[in-house]
């Protein structure tokens, strides 16, 4: 096996026949390929990612530790990535240096995604009207009333604070991937915790 370390972008290359040594301006940094001796290749990641720092490790990539399968075929699931050309490996090797990024990103419009705000403001106020009913009160100066919410890039997690003085003080959280799911389930459960009957939008 002839293995080739790729480097970065920011090397500068020399020309070259062998398609290994072709790809290794294509690839992003961190990442390797090793052309196998019946020509096909295997995509590694290079471990530390910089080679001023020594040594370095090469790993193979796996199917089951993939986050996202592939588009067409089966997903072997059990074995290494082996591409059929140095053109697959570099692909596969730019996609598995993008995917973190767009989870990411996806995970964030995900989060800021809401399909109903007119049922979210119905929920928000439902809970508001109810907690008043049963006595609970809270600043004035909250802009979401008795909530608070944190969003994050993996979902949004929401807090409900009301105070009372006949009644315990009331402490609700909830996570959810959505603000409409996030409603959903504050309802829900400043409804459970009330024990009143809940009602749909």
């Amino acid at each position: 096996m002839t293995t080739t370390l790729l480097p970065s972008r920011r090397d500068a290359l020399s020309p070259s026949s062998r398609p290994a040594e072709q790809a290794m301006n294509l690839l992003p940094p961190g990442y390797a390929i090793a052309e196998l001796a019946d020509g096909r290749c295997l995509p590694l990641t290079v471990l530390p990612l910089s080679r001023e720092d020594g040594p370095v490790s090469l790993c193979e990539f796996f199917w089951q530790v993939e986050p996202i399968p592939p588009a067409t075929g089966d997903w072997p699931r059990t074995c290494p990535i082996i591409c059929d050309s140095c053109a697959e490996a570099v692909a596969l090797c730019e996609r598995r240096a993008e995917t973190p990024q767009l989870l990411v990103e996806a995970g964030r419009q995900a989060t800021a995604a809401e399909c109903h705000p007119e049922r979210s403001v119905w929920y928000q106020d439902e809970i508001v009207s109810r907690l008043r009913e049963a006595g609970y009160s809270w600043p004035p100066s909250e802009r979401n009333g008795p909530c608070f919410l944190v969003a994050s890039p993996t979902g949004i997690t929401a807090w409900l604070d009301a105070d009372s003085l006949s009644l315990p003080a009331l402490h609700l959280r909830v996570e959810a991937a959505n603000p409409d799911e996030m409603w959903e389930r504050l309802y829900a459960a400043a409804v459970a915790a009330l024990g009143s009957e809940a009602v749909r939008p």
